[in-house]
């Protein structure tokens, strides 16, 4: 087996890698865009396989791809399976069977190293949050890099015949450097070009990613050509550079995970910082300090196990998000060092025997059908198990399963066209009562504010009245624009949007008109105030009076999911199951799903919204905040049995009617009664 010089260095800058995106996955301020570790692996992976293949080349005369495939599987596939066999098994104890139907959809293209196309492809689903949550959502990478392993040692094998070939023969450095040159260029503009088009394409698909790898094997060929004339080193500013890049690497690497955040368009050209910076810690080479910071012995350790910790530690995470972690530091630093405990075994036990130990000399033939059959007997075991849930259990046990279902009547109005969510600007009113009636009432807002919907025709009642509700799902009534971390680009949709609904507003000339939307958006307080009065202003003189509905808080879990774990039959499938059994294995009694909300953001954003509305006479802010979670203190049941939240952000339709007369009460309050009579 063809190999190249060890560097401890490159462990070192795995570590830091998987570090940024851990601390990122966290959610941890400290980096916001710790997300560019993947980058870093990405170059690389690059910078090791090109030399790898390289020194194949030169040694043997050939590229042995199935012996290549062969070494990637034992690297590779023993842990991945293990962490999703593990995680599977212990799925079904710790989250509700709705979770694990909806967290787990990935499943049997993680196992086969594509589940990037799964995540390229999916249909979105903005009511299912939990998308965002799937426990291999992680493994995207790993299928990128696989496809890579599949990839590249086929084009070099090419390229390498299609030189043996030619009669003139030149240095195979020269034409190697304007292969990788080329290949970087042509697939960084398509990433550019995706990502104002195609952003899912551009982050999950490995054509857009090639220039990455690329790069890595750009600086291999550059160790090669300097190794190979030593006279290029011999310029002092030369040698002064080369001493010092690796620094400046690290700087482009940590100012990347520092200033990045997750509302930009990534990668696009944002990610030629970090993947420079890997590329030049890279060539800098063993002489200097960053080589001798990187090669110590806590880094080499922990890039050694870099793989089984990036493995490990989303799906941990996620079942300790689950249950509402995500905002206490003192349970993200127990998930994180239980992720470790993990990392430690599975690289002891499984990692390394099948990488360096004594698995790890079997022949490619039999190496490549174990993985084959290994992928089979996986993906038919997950099968069963979730025939199993869904034929015992069902999704998501009663009364919880009509709680997700528990919504405002414009919600199925969505299939109509009433809200097209990011695939069209186009308007379309969906009309409630009478259009004959003498008065009319518009509610304009995304889907928190359509939330409140069903209240207006138990208040604003038929004949008297009809109600028109305009709504884009995640776009704000405030005229600023943002990028959309679930579509990936700038949300322009709603910009064209919430223009041709004022225009509609205009001309209708509404006699009330309500408005309505989410307090997360990442607006700054000016943004919200001044992006707040310029839509007011729009609006103020085409009706007789305007009211604000100020978002809600939100819970760090799904409401109906957590009842469903600690309904009466205790927590997760296995458990009911034991217990339907006659196993009495645990069953709680006091549990309660609610929590102590830090209400300082949405009180500071329903403060921006009043302050924009003050100049207005006759505009009002309406907030529910202290009915949905009475003295900070948010419950996913209240102490009527009504289940409140039918997710984290969105309460039932229940819920809305049995508020009617207090919310009547607040509107009266605001010297609105002649509206409400």
């Amino acid at each position: 087996m063809t190999s190249i010089q060890f560097r401890p260095d490159l462990q070192g800058l795995r570590a830091i890698a998987v570090l940024l995106v851990i601390l990122n996955h966290a959610q941890l301020p400290l980096f916001p865009g710790g997300f560019v570790g993947v980058d870093v692996f990405f170059v690389i992976s690059g910078y090791l396989i090109s030399g790898l293949l390289i020194k194949e080349y030169q040694s043997n005369g050939n590229i042995q791809f199935l012996a290549f495939i062969s070494r990637r599987l034992k690297r590779l596939l023993p842990a991945l399976t293990f962490m999703l066999t593990v995680t599977l098994l212990i799925a079904p104890l710790l989250i509700s069977n709705h979770e694990l139907d909806q967290q787990f959809r990935s499943v049997f293209f993680a196992a086969t190293w594509t589940s990037n196309l799964f995540f390229a492809f999916s249909k979105l689903d903005y009511f299912s949050e939990l998308q965002s949550r799937d426990f291999f959502l992680h493994t995207w990478s790993l299928g990128v890099e696989e496809q890579f392993y599949i990839f590249w040692p086929l084009l070099l094998t090419l390229f390498f015949g299609y030189l043996s070939k030619r009669k003139n023969k030149e240095n195979p450095d020269n034409k190697l450097l304007w292969l990788f040159f080329i290949l970087f260029i042509t697939s960084l503009f398509l990433c550019i070009f995706w990502s104002s088009y195609y952003p899912l394409w551009s982050f999950y698909l490995m054509p857009a990613r090639i220039w990455q790898f690329a790069l890595g094997a750009l600086f291999y060929v550059f160790d090669l050509r300097r190794n190979t004339n030593p006279e290029h080193c011999k310029n002092n500013m030369l040698l002064i550079w080369k001493l010092n890049q690796s620094a400046v690497g690290l700087m482009f690497i940590f100012g990347s995970a520092v200033l990045l955040h997750k509302n930009i368009t990534y990668p696009s050209y944002w990610a030629v910082f970090p993947s420079l910076g890997a590329a030049l810690v890279i060539a800098g080479g063993f002489d200097n300090y960053t080589f001798r910071l990187l090669s110590n012995p806590i880094c080499v350790w922990l890039g050694n196990r870099s793989y089984s910790w990036y493995l490990w530690h989303w799906p941990i995470l996620m079942f300790g998000f689950a249950w509402g972690g995500q905002n206490h530091i003192a349970v993200i630093v127990s998930l994180i060092t239980l992720s470790l405990g993990l990392v430690m075994l599975t690289y002891e036990y499984i990692e390394r025997p099948f990488w360096k130990g004594k698995y790890s000399h079997s022949l490619p033939s039999k190496t490549i059908l174990v993985s084959i059959l290994t992928i089979v007997l996986f993906v038919s075991g997950s099968l069963k198990l979730f025939n199993f849930v869904s034929k015992e259990f069902g999704i998501l046990s009663e009364p919880y399963n009509q709680a997700k279902g528990d919504i405002s009547a414009i919600y199925y109005a969505y299939s109509e066209g009433c809200d097209s969510w990011y695939s069209s600007a186009k308007v379309q009113p969906c009309v409630i009562g009478n259009n004959e009636a003498p008065k009319t009432l518009v509610l304009i807002g995304d889907s928190v504010g359509a939330m409140w919907v069903s209240m207006l025709p138990e208040i604003f009642k038929s004949p008297k009245w009809r109600i028109i509700v305009l709504t884009k799902s995640a776009c704000p009534i405030v005229d600023r624009e943002f990028y959309y971390e679930r579509i990936k680009k700038i949300y322009t949709v709603c910009t064209e949007w919430r223009e041709a609904a004022i225009s509609y507003i205009q001309n209708l000339r509404p006699d009330l008109l309500v408005i309505g939307n989410s307090s997360t958006y990442p607006f700054k307080e000016e943004e919200w105030i001044d992006g707040s009065k310029t839509v007011i202003s729009q609006l103020i003189g085409v009706t007789e009076h305007i009211i604000i509905i100020s978002g809600i808080p939100t819970m760090s879990f799904d409401g109906p999911n957590c009842l469903s774990r600690w309904n009466a039959d205790g927590p997760g499938i296995v458990v009911r199951w034991l217990n339907s059994k006659e196993i009495n294995f645990l069953n709680p009694q006091n549990f309660t799903c609610q929590e102590k909300i830090t209400t300082k953001p949405y009180d500071d954003v329903a403060d921006y919204l009043k302050t924009a509305s003050q100049a207005y006479p006759n505009v009002n802010l309406l907030n529910l905040n202290d009915l949905v979670c009475p003295d900070g203190i948010c419950s996913a049941q209240n102490s009527s049995g009504i289940i409140v939240f039918r997710d984290n952000q969105h309460v039932t339709n229940s819920f809305v009617l049995s508020q009617v007369p207090n919310i009547i009460s607040k509107i009266n309050n605001l010297g609105l009664k002649e509206y409400t009579e």
